[in-house]
């Protein structure tokens, strides 16, 4: 599960959630760079003294990422996706983005992983219903054939006729 928690936090599963237009608005409108802290106010200016480039301005998937928490609920096979915010809406449309995002990209490895077998599976279905085509194909053709055999005749031709009289004689 631990690793099931970091691919939440990969930047594939953040790029997909920031698909979902409500949420790329909410990381596009927030800015370039992240709120920094006082003590990270200090570190850059510390940094700056000593010469050092300044940090690039984090991307929106970055963003996203500080901003989910996600972990693996004890005992169980769940995993829980936290975001806080002051606006319930942001942090649910952060979620279940995020949430949404890791299942498509869950099925998105497995279907690159068995695709393979799901092509063999696609070919031999599509020739089992051509196989299939073909025999309703024959069934027709035979039955419009029989269409022309009378049930009389002789009794030597219509020996199942005979035991099914015979039968019901004996019924009644």
């Amino acid at each position: 599960y631990n690793t099931q928690v970091e691919i939440i936090r990969s930047r594939a599963v953040m790029d997909k959630a920031l698909e979902t237009p409500e949420l790329a608005a909410v990381f596009q409108n927030q800015g370039a760079r992240a709120p920094v802290s006082t003590w990270g106010k200090v570190r850059q200016a510390a940094a700056a003294l000593r010469g050092a480039a300044p940090r690039p301005p984090l991307e929106p998937w970055e963003l996203l990422r500080n901003e989910v928490v996600p972990r693996q609920l004890r005992d169980t096979h769940f995993i829980l996706i936290r975001s806080e915010s002051a606006d319930p809406r942001r942090a649910a449309t952060v979620v279940n983005a995020v949430a949404q995002a890791f299942v498509a990209y869950q099925m998105e490895r497995g279907a690159a992983a068995h695709g393979d077998a799901g092509t063999f599976l696609q070919k031999e279905r599509k020739k089992e219903e051509e196989s299939l085509l073909r025999s309703e194909r024959e069934l027709q053709a035979y039955q419009e054939k029989l269409k022309n055999v009378s049930l009389s005749g002789s009794k030597a031709d219509q020996p199942v006729i005979e035991r099914l009289n015979a039968l019901n004689q004996d019924l009644t």
